[in-house]
């Protein structure tokens, strides 16, 4: 059984050789100066009670689950990146002569935490952005993105499933959890919405939400809002009553569009939705966000956990470790 390896832990011999070799502006250094990872721990214990000690740490399999979302690495060349990238190996803790972890260890750490286990370290990332002052809740915007299943479309078989219920399913598809949806009126989708909220002055995620692809946007906003907005923005696709009635008992200020104009309604919030449509962005063009990783509406929802927690500590880094203009090019 491998032992146990914290960051805390002290390299047998690999210490000298990381602190030669890595640069002190690399980014997972500047995070691993920044973030004290070791809260994994307590977020985790709940989920291993029934086995003892476990033969690796869960800082160091989640260590590795942020290397494999931060670069986009597939599961199986996760191993190999870690053994022969010396960067990724001093991150996750292991001296120079030690093996990473394999994929099927990898897999069974996902499935122990599931989403709630995720989800409770995601929420942790959130608080410390706000312990750190960098969350101010002047205005939140809300909006989802479409995620294809790992499926082959062309090969599905659609039908409806009632009279009253006009949603296409597929009753081949490996991925019994997804559906299908629509981008626009003329372009749809097979898979799932990711739906987020974030803070427009920090473009920090406060809170992610997972639905299959044919969950109406604006059924969502108020599982969305957390802590204590000014102001809430949506598109027209939240404008309906009851997303109205959730700001107004809440007593957040609405800039849905369009606009049901109220008195001290907030002029031009609208203007600041590029904020969430760049991060999207973000998320699709560097970590992997525009197909899912694997099947099944459980899976969809970690990938999405680990990809918001990934951009939040990246973005928590560079807000609190700024680097020198000439390397932020």
């Amino acid at each position: 059984m491998h032992t146990l390896k914290t960051q805390d832990q002290k390299l047998l011999f690999g210490d000298f050789v990381y602190d030669r070799l890595i640069p002190q502006d690399h980014l997972l250094r500047r995070m691993s100066n920044l973030i004290d990872f070791n809260f994994i721990d307590k977020e985790t214990k709940d989920f291993y009670s029934d086995i003892g000690r476990p033969g690796w740490s869960p800082v160091m399999l989640f260590k590795c689950s942020l290397v494999a979302f931060l670069y986009d690495v597939s599961d199986r060349s996760l191993e190999d990146q870690i053994n022969f990238n010396i960067v990724f190996k001093w991150f996750v803790g292991l001296d120079l002569d030690q093996k990473a972890p394999d994929h099927s260890t990898m897999t069974r750490f996902r499935d122990r935490l599931g989403v709630e286990g995720f989800t409770r370290i995601f929420n942790q990332i959130v608080e410390l952005a706000r312990q750190k002052g960098l969350i101010n809740d002047r205005l939140t915007i809300i909006d989802s993105t479409h995620v294809a299943a790992k499926v082959d479309t062309a090969r599905l078989a659609k039908f409806k499933k009632d009279d009253n219920d006009h949603t296409y399913v597929d009753r081949n598809s490996p991925d019994k959890d997804a559906r299908f949806g629509r981008k626009s009126k003329k372009k749809g989708f097979f898979g799932y919405k990711d739906h987020i909220a974030i803070d427009v002055d920090s473009a920090i995620i406060t809170s992610v939400k997972t639905t299959p692809g044919n969950v109406p946007d604006g059924d969502i906003l108020p599982e969305l809002i957390t802590g204590n907005p000014e102001c809430a923005t949506a598109d027209k696709a939240y404008d309906a009553g009851p997303n109205y009635k959730c700001l107004s008992n809440r007593n957040i200020k609405s800039a849905i569009i369009p606009v049901r104009r109220s008195p001290g309604r907030p002029p031009k919030a609208e203007r600041e939705r590029p904020v969430i449509e760049r991060k999207f962005g973000e998320m699709k063009r560097l970590h992997g966000k525009r197909q899912c990783r694997w099947l099944g509406r459980i899976k969809a929802s970690i990938q999405a956990l680990l990809t918001r927690t990934v951009v939040n500590l990246k973005r928590l880094t560079r807000l609190l470790t700024p680097l020198p203009m000439a390397h932020s090019l």
